[in-house]
């Protein structure tokens, strides 16, 4: 694989890690800082003008899909 690709799933993994530490601190919600980061991200790895809010975006909204049903596993297996 290229190296580059790497370096694209590394950022995004440690800016995920970040933004979800600090939406925890803060106790805000993740999106409302993610979008801006991964606007600049985007920017720093050099995807195209035209679609850095759109990935943005996307990325934000599919994890807000998957987020409520982990968090309904998860309690229910409290129970």
């Amino acid at each position: 694989m290229d190296l580059q690709f790497f370096v694209f799933a590394a950022t995004l993994l440690v800016t995920g890690i970040v933004t979800g530490y600090a939406a925890g601190l803060f106790g805000i919600g993740g999106g409302s800082i993610m979008v801006p980061v991964l606007y600049f991200v985007f920017q720093f790895l050099g995807v195209p003008e035209d679609i850095i809010m759109q990935c943005a975006v996307i990325l934000c909204s599919n994890y807000c899909r998957i987020a409520p049903f982990c968090s309904d596993a998860s309690s229910t297996r409290r129970r």
